[in-house]
């Protein structure tokens, strides 16, 4: 059965958060943003935290940290994180003021970009645009590819990657090849190697099928896991809301008997600002992306992932 040897992965997760948190704690100065990750995963509902509680050991040590955090928490408020950010979305703090639309299929898409030296906007890149320049602007009348994307295990896991880590840069001619012959980009074995250390890095999201929501609230936006991950914060919750949109759809893949990878697509204004994880039209000429400037020669290289 493949769900003890995933329960056992997370359980060791969360073991190693909980020795984590510890340690940070004991330093005398941690870091409020890498706290506020590990309380999440530590007082999170899961199996693996219910394994943990009942521990002769740890389910002792538990509470002590939870209270020590909840004490750093109301001691340092104006320093604590209003929500908690992903390792991720620490990386993607410099703010974006404009960004170019370029238009055509994926591999033609990425090769404008570098050829421009632009990076293919995230999505909270696109959320910033959006906010900046208003509900009348492309950025809002107008959806586009955005730099993360969406891996499908037959497991059931679903392994939302970042820039760095999204197959489709690396291999940008042949997940377009693929769409084009009306394929799958199937993921080789090193691909989901190098998704899954993602994960440990907090470059990679791990969720499963069976609790993927198919909307997700404006108010939850930045404390449910995938607005979290992606950046789509309270700020960009409260500009959908006040266009009239108060649910965002959430779209995956039909089916998920392979490993696969689909693109996301960040849907205009019109279609709610939907979130379409189940895209396989890399093929499409007419489709875009916003291109921003580079932050420096190392972001988005891949180095780290298996893009």
């Amino acid at each position: 059965m493949p769900y003890i040897p995933k329960l056992l992965g997370e359980y060791i997760e969360c073991e190693q958060a909980l020795k984590e948190a510890e340690k940070l704690l004991d330093s005398g100065s941690p870091d409020a943003n890498a706290i506020s990750r590990l309380e999440m995963i530590l007082s999170a509902d899961t199996d693996a935290m219910a394994m943990i509680r009942m521990h002769r050991e740890y389910g002792n040590r538990l509470p002590v940290v939870l209270e020590m955090i909840a004490g750093i928490r109301k001691k340092y408020a104006s320093l604590w994180p209003s929500e908690p950010v992903s390792a991720y979305e620490e990386k993607l703090v410099e703010p974006v003021t404009d960004a170019e639309m370029l238009e055509g299929n994926w591999a033609k898409c990425v090769s404008d970009c570098k050829i421009k030296s632009l990076e293919v906007a995230t999505a909270r890149e696109i959320a910033e645009l959006r906010i900046r320049h208003g509900k009348d602007s492309v950025y809002c009348t107008k959806g586009s590819w955005v730099a993360e994307n969406f891996n499908y295990l037959p497991d059931g896991r679903i392994l939302v990657a970042s820039r760095d880590f999204n197959p489709h840069f690396k291999y940008a001619d042949q997940a377009t090849k693929e769409h084009i012959a009306n394929n799958e980009f199937y993921l080789k074995d090193e691909i989901i190697e190098g998704l899954l250390e993602g994960i440990k890095q907090g470059e990679v999201l791990l969720l499963e099928r069976k609790n993927v929501p198919t909307t997700i609230h404006v108010d939850s936006f930045g404390k449910e896991p995938l607005t979290a991950f992606l950046g789509w914060n309270e700020e960009y919750g409260r500009f959908l809301n006040g266009c009239g949109i108060t649910n965002v759809p959430l779209y995956i893949a039909d089916k998920q008997n392979q490993a696969f990878s689909r693109a996301l697509w960040a849907g205009n204004l019109n279609f709610n600002s939907a979130l379409f994880g189940d895209n396989s039209s890399l093929n499409y000429n007419i489709c875009r992306v916003s291109g921003v400037s580079r932050r420096s020669e190392q972001s988005g290289t891949g180095s780290t992932g298996p893009r």
